[in-house]
């Protein structure tokens, strides 16, 4: 199976010394920060969000703004970013942080000098929330608009977005995804704005990107980068839609959020964790081959949200017992670590893995790899529940 990696490249110190203590540092003050946002009543993100009993999980958005300005005005957006994706955080705050993190990227890009120093104060966390933010609060600029909430974009003229998105697009694929949400919003239109990421899109990653962020925006409320976009409307209570609707070309790029339109109808019909877990399995089986690994991919990556409850994070994947299906299950769990930084836990939750473990380490550290040098790894895997075990995995990778 093809890997594709995702997370920001950061810069990383040399000295494993320093690199342990910046790791043992981060730890604590994020900690300190969960300590002093619970402890201070105006701070709480917890109060914006409201959980239906069929648990759909509604934001109040002009509180998490309010909240997000209090919490700005003494911490730094980083520290914000360490708290909403910390363990130690409320679970809402979690897995809401997307929500979040798009509201801090607003803020930030109003109150930065500049779109690059906005940038810079993000992370890829929270699937790309605070770099939507940005970005969304940009082009409705560079479009004229007054505030966010404006309803001139899908009236724009396209050639106009096109050059931005082209623009955009030239940065990097973070970016190039957030114009996806942008051409969606303009066209409401699969082949229209995904034909515009294929023109605009300098590169496969970026285009991909790009194409995500059509298939992001296309699923409504939170997932919209301005809020504005309505819940999908699926016909005919299709689980397989809208990547069976699309051609076979952009097919990877909507099984990233399949399980975000499946959510939509299994909470319309109170269906049971364990049930979804056997149902999307079923639905990505009937597209056969590659795709249907790659579909299995992302019900790995949703374990925590769209299946949250089907099993433990550990035995999620025991549900296929298909070898390559179970690989790719682990591959999403593994890349859902990653990408909300959890590098500690990726190779604990290998350790746990009695079947295709070789292949779990394997994914993990080539994952960390791409992104960090080996003294970095080895630093984390010293804050990791089993580091005698990490470290023997990590050298055995790295001879």
């Amino acid at each position: 199976m093809k890997m594709r990696y995702s997370g920001r490249m950061f810069a990383y110190a040399k000295n494993p010394i320093a690199i342990a203590i910046a790791l043992i540092a981060i730890g604590i003050l994020g900690g300190l920060l969960a300590r002093r946002l619970h402890t201070e009543p105006e701070a709480r993100l917890t109060v914006c969000f409201t959980t239906a009993q069929n648990g759909n999980v509604s934001a109040d958005v002009e509180c998490l703004r309010a909240t997000v300005i209090s919490l700005l005005s003494r911490e730094s957006a980083s520290a914000v970013m360490n708290y909403i994706t910390a363990s130690t955080s409320p679970a809402i705050v979690r897995t809401q942080c997307h929500e979040v993190a798009h509201v801090l990227g607003e803020e930030l890009y109003l109150k930065t000098p500049t779109l690059e120093q906005a940038l810079g104060a993000c992370t890829t966390a929270c699937s790309y929330g605070c770099i939507h933010g940005v970005v969304g609060a940009a082009v409705v600029k560079e479009l004229g608009a007054a505030t966010l909430d404006d309803e001139d974009i899908p009236h724009e003229d396209p050639k106009v977005i096109a050059e931005i998105g082209k623009k955009y697009c030239a940065t990097g694929s973070a970016l190039c995804h957030a114009i996806g949400h942008i051409l969606y919003e303009k066209y409401s239109d699969y082949p229209d704005a995904l034909k515009v990421c294929t023109e605009i899109g300098g590169t496969n990653q970026h285009r991909d990107g790009c194409y995500q962020g059509v298939f992001m925006e296309s699923a409504g409320e939170k997932d919209s980068l301005l809020n504005k976009t309505p819940l999908a409307q699926i016909p005919g209570g299709d689980f397989a839609y809208p990547c069976d609707t699309i051609a076979p070309q952009y097919r990877n790029a909507c099984f990233r959020y399949l399980p975000s339109f499946q959510r939509i109808l299994y909470l319309a019909s109170s269906t049971p964790p364990q049930a979804r877990l056997v149902q999307s399995k079923q639905i990505c089986e009937t597209f056969g081959g590659k795709d249907s690994n790659t579909c299995i991919e992302f019900i790995g990556y949703y374990h925590l949200t769209t299946f949250a409850g089907a099993a433990p994070s550990n035995t999620f994947c025991d549900a296929f017992t298909d070898a390559a299906e179970h690989r790719a299950c682990m591959t999403g769990i593994v890349l859902n670590h990653m990408d909300y930084f959890r590098y500690t836990s990726m190779p604990d939750y290998c350790a746990t893995q009695t079947k295709d473990m070789t292949f779990c380490y394997d994914t993990a550290f080539a994952m960390l790899r791409a992104a960090f040098s080996i003294k970095t790894i080895q630093a984390q895997c010293d804050q990791s529940q089993h580091p005698d075990s990490c470290r023997t995995e990590l050298a055995a990778r790295s001879k």
